[in-house]
């Protein structure tokens, strides 16, 4: 059995896979697509206290520490994250519209040069809306309560409320 996350047929009942997965394969590789999964409660929330040994990520900082010798040099991510900079970059710049459709649903995009990567652009995608992680304690109540293993985040209603609108703002730029 294969679980690929990009499938339709997961997301129309995807209860059986993972089933089996808890079952038969706690800790999943899927080489054909390139990732790990972990499919059993207390697995996840252990790396999630550990994250640093289980990220998938392989941000700014991991590279240049790598390039520079300083830590672990994974190829395979370095070239994973070239290229996840590049056709970020490349769909902004490429699909009109793309970059204030995104301003219009309230994600702030910057791109910059890092001056150890010169010729590589850095696109970030962010929102404007501040989250937060609450304690584990809290947690791993709501999880007892509700009985659906699941990581929470948590977003400040009062921020919410001062969010700009750029879309409402230019509409009625628009009909004034």
């Amino acid at each position: 059995m294969e679980y690929d996350p990009t499938s339709w047929e997961i997301h129309e009942d995807p209860y059986p896979v993972y089933r089996w997965l808890r079952e038969e394969s706690p800790v999943y590789h899927n080489e054909r697509l390139g990732f790990f999964a972990l499919s059993r409660f207390e697995d996840v929330w252990n790396a999630t206290l550990d994250w640093k040994s289980f990220t998938s990520t392989y941000g700014l900082s991991q590279m240049r520490q790598g390039l520079a010798g300083k830590g672990e040099r994974r190829v395979e991510h370095i070239r994973q994250f070239v290229v996840n900079a590049l056709v970020t970059q490349l769909a902004i710049s490429h699909a009109a519209g793309l970059g204030a459709l995104l301003t219009d649903l309230r994600y702030q995009l910057q791109t910059e040069f890092a001056p150890d990567l010169p010729k590589l652009p850095l696109t970030t995608i962010t929102f404007g809306l501040p989250s937060f992680r609450p304690a584990d304690e809290l947690i791993l109540a709501a999880t007892g309560f509700s009985g659906i293993p699941a990581f929470i985040e948590l977003i400040d209603t009062d921020a919410a409320s001062r969010l700009q609108d750029p879309l409402k703002t230019r509409l009625q730029e628009l009909i004034r």
